[in-house]
């Protein structure tokens, strides 16, 4: 990551992702939020962020709101997809 960008990883079965993204946005308000998501309690969250990754194996729903779909988890995928994240939303930060 560059000097100013954070990662958050939420994965507790009984967490709103969309609200946790939310208090996320008021901490650090300045540049894109990109998120990576592939069920349907991970919608919330991607509704709320600026780029959005989704896996290819994702209800259509979700396939239907992103950015980028993420390549097989067995090529690293979500590596790949947000390294493109991050370098797609880089000049606009």
């Amino acid at each position: 990551f560059r000097p100013g960008n954070h990662l958050a990883i939420v994965n507790a079965p009984q967490a709103s992702k969309g609200e946790i993204l939310d208090s996320f946005i008021a901490m650090h308000p300045q540049g894109p939020v990109i998120v990576a998501g592939d069920d349907y309690n991970d919608l919330p969250m991607l509704q709320r962020g600026t780029l959005k990754i989704v896996r290819p194996d994702a209800p259509a729903e979700l396939l239907a709101l992103a950015d980028i779909i993420a390549p097989a988890a067995s090529e690293n995928g979500i590596i790949q997809a947000l390294n493109q994240g991050i370098n797609q939303a880089w000049p606009y930060y």
